[in-house]
């Protein structure tokens, strides 16, 4: 509130500390689902700086205590991370759809770099395993809130989603570390039950595939492209990508979605690149080719 003075990050730590025990001593069942309900219910109430310190906090307080959880009440901080995601997506929706004022556009990539710093990148497995398993889950359920809150919007678009995904991609480039286990969780619960549920090529089987109806696929197939030939991504990590791109190529008929020829690579004119083939087995070989000059 106006007038108060903000929190700090030690204050804000020391006050998650006493609201995940609150949940640890809670009852199981409805009564720690009511309370971790309550906690998440508070990340679309606050400002910005108070909202990033929160989910920040939020996270290192579950990694921090990750240890020290038990069979009974690792169920508690999974729900709770649940809602909490949920809330968070629901913030970065609404400010992508523009359906929240209050809060500036430069918030969304800030509320995904708290993901992939105390998440993604940060082991145990068990934290970003789940994250891994509620992504799409989750952004569904965002996804259907924002559209019953305001109709007529478009919720969900092709940058919107390709921004909440690359996380996910830096992982499968190697940008996280070599954990094999994580990226094939990845894999399975992200990428491929998008592709077999959630891509838009499903409609109208699966009737959930309208909610990303505004998603390009060739968009998502471009992105995993250029990820599995970035230079730095390891060779242990690209063979997977591919694979990755394969799929999406036989999802979208498309064998190798490019960009328009002015936005395919940074070099000078007059200057080689290489480009690989697509062909109707997957990708063939690299050739040079020759940007023409003006």
């Amino acid at each position: 509130k106006d007038g108060v003075s903000p929190v700090g990050e030690l204050e804000m730590l020391k006050l998650w500390k006493a609201l995940y025990y609150s949940l640890w001593l809670a009852d199981s069942g409805s009564q720690s689902d009511e309370l971790a309900e309550s906690l998440a219910s508070v990340i679309p109430q606050l400002k910005e700086r108070s909202l990033l310190l929160y989910v920040r906090c939020l996270y290192q307080t579950v990694l921090r205590e990750w240890s020290s959880l038990d069979q009974h009440r690792i169920k508690k901080i999974y729900f709770l991370l649940r809602v909490a995601t949920n809330r968070v997506f629901r913030v970065i929706l609404l400010i992508l759809s523009s359906s929240v004022k209050k809060l500036k556009a430069s918030i969304v990539p800030s509320l995904i770099s708290i993901l992939w710093e105390e998440v993604m990148t940060k082991t145990p497995n068990g934290v970003r395993n789940h994250l891994a398993d509620i992504f799409l889950p989750e952004l569904v359920g965002a996804v259907k809130y924002v559209q019953e809150e305001h109709p007529g919007v478009e919720v969900l678009g092709t940058e919107g989603f390709l921004a909440l995904v690359r996380p996910f991609l830096d992982v499968l480039g190697g940008k996280a570390g070599g954990d094999e286990a994580f990226r094939s969780r990845i894999c399975r619960s992200v990428f491929r039950t998008f592709l077999a549920t959630y891509a838009r090529e499903n409609q109208p089987s699966e009737p959930e595939a309208s909610l990303f109806a505004a998603v390009e696929s060739q968009a998502l197939q471009r992105e995993v492209f250029e990820a599995a030939a970035a230079p730095d991504t390891p060779s242990s990590c690209r063979e997977g990508l591919y694979q990755l791109h394969r799929e999406l190529a036989a999802k979208t008929g498309v064998a190798f979605a490019s960009k328009p020829a002015d936005e395919a690579t940074d070099k000078g004119p007059g200057e080689e690149v290489k480009v690989t083939k697509a062909t109707d087995k997957g990708l063939g070989e690299e050739t040079k080719v020759t940007k023409a000059t003006d």
